[in-house]
């Protein structure tokens, strides 16, 4: 083998690693891209669920305050009669 026969497979072999380097490299951005969305998107669906959440115990709450003054408001109609 010649160094020229040499110094060309060098070459090749470098232009192929830097090839697999740019592929290895975008799919690293590709999967960090892809887990970055997914995290995102399931941060707003939790935070979705606490703010439904916070308004289904807002809206308990209210029913059981008006419920107490109703109850209230009914025991107060008796006493008087």
């Amino acid at each position: 083998m010649t160094s020229q026969k040499i110094t060309e497979g060098r070459k090749e072999e470098q232009n192929e690693m830097v090839e697999m380097d740019n592929m290895l490299n975008k799919k690293i951005a590709d999967e960090s891209q892809r887990l970055v969305s997914t995290v995102m998107n399931e941060k707003k669906s939790r935070e979705e669920t606490e703010e439904a959440l916070l308004e289904m115990l807002k809206a308990m709450i209210n029913a059981m305050k008006n419920q107490l003054e109703a109850e209230r408001r009914k025991g107060q109609t008796n006493q008087s009669i």
